[in-house]
């Protein structure tokens, strides 16, 4: 196990630059929900430790059945910023935006940021309702019937925002939490293991616009780097 004793919870971060606070980020061996936040260090070239609780292919983690009951919400991802602890996804992912600069230039900006990345938190929902189904072949079909349809209405209207910019940017006209979380996001949809592997040429060549977001996070020197170096995951 590990030390993950919580206590009060404290309700200030201390006043430290990003280099000079201390960070650790706690999930499984996989990408998951854990993957915008290692990459939000990666592009801002900043040490944490990655501690990842063992997981394989059938979801089995005995090491972290017996860590649960020691965080505060039972769940992980969470992030150690010296001696306090955030935990869920969306908040570290925030925190970690704002403090690496990943959050617009402004408030009206990082509105605009979370809205995007609000709007691809329904794409989610949407998109793991429909790996259910009671056998293989009926999740496989539920899974490409909302890849078809489903997806492409999303990605119609994030076209519509994303064309409005000139840059390759949802907002602004630097890289922010909106394009890396559709990055991975997309990434993740359309190289599931069920579904085509030419699935994602052919549905991105629809989506000019997204297609420059994905293309100008994939041409970034560090996130290429964290790509190539990170554990080798299935998942």
């Amino acid at each position: 196990g590990i030390n993950a004793e919580y206590g009060t919870v404290l309700l200030r971060i201390q006043c430290q630059s990003m280099s000079e606070s201390r960070y650790k980020l706690i999930y499984f061996n996989a990408r998951g929900l854990g993957e915008v936040s290692r990459c939000l260090f990666a592009l801002a070239n900043v040490a944490y430790e990655d501690f990842r609780y063992p997981i394989n292919g059938k979801y089995e983690r005995p090491e972290w059945d017996v860590d649960k009951s020691k965080f505060i919400f039972e769940k992980i991802p969470v992030l150690h910023v010296d001696d306090v602890v955030i935990p869920q996804s969306k908040a570290i992912e925030r925190f970690l935006a704002r403090r690496f600069g990943f959050f617009g230039s402004d408030e009206l900006e990082a509105a605009l940021i979370d809205s995007v990345v609000e709007e691809l938190g329904d794409v989610r929902v949407k998109f793991f309702e429909a790996r259910r189904g009671n056998t293989e072949e009926e999740k496989k079909e539920n899974l490409t019937k909302f890849i078809n349809e489903g997806l492409p209405s999303f990605y119609k209207n994030l076209e519509r925002w994303a064309a409005k910019n000139s840059s390759p940017h949802f907002v602004g006209s630097k890289l922010s939490l909106a394009d890396i979380t559709f990055w991975y996001q997309n990434q993740a949809f359309l190289t599931y293991s069920m579904l085509p592997a030419d699935l994602a040429v052919s549905l991105m060549k629809n989506f000019p616009a997204l297609q420059k977001i994905v293309d100008n996070v994939n041409q970034n020197e560090r996130i290429q780097s964290w790509v190539e170096r990170r554990p080798k995951t299935p998942m």
